[in-house]
């Protein structure tokens, strides 16, 4: 009898706890799809570009604990982004390349919003005296980027200008001063030396 009871108490707990979910879906209708959940939440590359925009309004209005908040938020949640579509296209890997393409760009283009964010973060922690905190969000922009591109420049920069690095980058020849922005005018070629016997 006491197992009846249990049962039955069991099978309320659950009917009760079913009543607090949505319904299935009926045979014949459709279940939303992804992108119709996405769309209000972190985890959608425009939602998150939003956010960082909202730490730009931040910083024009000189709201500088929002704009830390905002970018933040917006550099974390590209983060996840950058997981989740490197997971999905390790996943599709071998199986359908168009996917697992199409996943890894969506990655690559989450990882530059990332070190975006990361970046504006480092800006505003710097303009606040904070360098301590701006140093490793510079570094990390850098290292994601590659110094070669033109945010791992800056972010490069930034790093000199704080006195963490003790040599520009790009260097001249002689590895003093840094190299010109600009492509330098075209010069004239040296006299060619005769071939040696």
């Amino acid at each position: 009898m006491r197992l009846v009871v249990r049962s039955l108490v069991s099978l309320a707990a659950i009917a009760s706890l079913a009543s607090g979910l949505p319904a299935r879906a009926q045979s014949g209708s459709s279940v939303p799809a992804p992108e119709r959940v996405t769309t209000q939440s972190n985890l959608n590359y425009d939602s998150v570009m939003r956010i960082m925009a909202e730490g730009d309004a931040a910083v024009a209005a000189q709201k500088f604990p929002v704009a830390l908040d905002k970018y933040d938020l917006a550099r974390k949640s590209f983060g996840a982004l950058v997981q989740f579509h490197q997971g999905l296209a390790g996943s599709f890997s071998g199986i359908d390349v168009k996917i697992a393409n199409d996943q890894r760009q969506r990655a690559a283009q989450a990882a530059q919003g990332r070190d975006q964010a990361g970046y504006k973060l480092a800006l505003l922690y710097r303009r606040l005296n904070q360098p301590e905190v701006a140093i490793p969000l510079l570094v990390q922009v850098v290292q994601s980027q590659n110094p070669t591109t033109d945010l791992g420049k800056q972010a490069y920069a930034q790093l000199y200008e704080l006195g963490f690095t003790s040599l520009p980058y790009p260097r001249s020849v002689d590895g003093t001063q840094p190299a010109p922005q600009q492509s330098p005018a075209p010069q004239t070629p040296p006299a060619q030396q005769p071939p040696a016997r």
